[in-house]
């Protein structure tokens, strides 16, 4: 004698494929990243090595600036 699947087991089969296509649906969508407020407070020099105003820098071959932020140190393209 066959068994009758639970009606509960087949309710659950029959609602998996349109959960599956809801995820799909879900995951396709391609947006950018929101990324907050345009930051428009520009950084600010912290220190500077050698010193401002250093005289007999003969030895020095490499020059350092601190700024309030991450800076690119790429110069910016000219587009």
């Amino acid at each position: 004698m066959a068994r009758r699947p639970h009606a509960a087991a087949a309710r659950a089969g029959s609602l998996l494929p349109a959960l599956l296509a809801c995820l799909v649906a879900a995951c396709a969508q391609v947006e950018p990243p929101s990324g907050g407020p345009e930051d428009r407070t520009p950084p600010v020099l912290l220190s500077v090595r050698p010193d401002s105003g250093a005289v007999g820098l003969r030895g020095v071959d490499r020059l350092e600036f601190t700024f309030s932020e991450k800076v690119d140190p790429r110069p910016p393209s000219s587009s």
